[in-house]
């Protein structure tokens, strides 16, 4: 393949991405990046409270009374902890697959307007 078989290759691949049968694979992608958009801004907002109620934990008085046998002590704000933990493992990885789908989708030959939902007229 020379150089302007390449061009032309990538033109081809574009203009392909407006045909009917491409648009519904322009959908799928976009469909799948706004599903992941709205889990990752569902879990900043869940860690963002967590991170809120670690630090009230972390300034609460000490707590009066007899310790339950089922309870551990100081266990509130470790427990509170790992889930912020286990929470921003699962952004990462949500981070990771939005970015690998969107790839694929710049691959497919998408441009970035159509991949995020603005439409690109002609």
């Amino acid at each position: 393949m020379t150089v302007s078989d390449s061009g032309t290759s990538a033109r081809a691949a574009q203009s392909d991405a407006g045909s009917p049968s491409n648009r519904g694979k322009a959908d799928a992608y976009r469909t799948r990046l706004q599903n992941l958009d709205r889990q990752i801004r569902e879990d900043q907002e869940q860690l963002r409270l967590l991170e809120q109620r670690m630090a009230a934990e972390r300034w609460a008085p000490p707590r009066a009374g007899r310790i339950a046998r089922n309870q551990k002590s100081g266990s509130a704000y470790e427990d509170l902890r790992w889930k912020a933990e286990q929470l921003q493992a699962r952004l990462s990885r949500l981070r990771e697959e939005r970015r690998r789908v969107y790839e694929e989708g710049r691959k497919a030959g998408f441009l970035p307007g159509e991949l995020e939902g603005r439409r690109i007229t002609p």
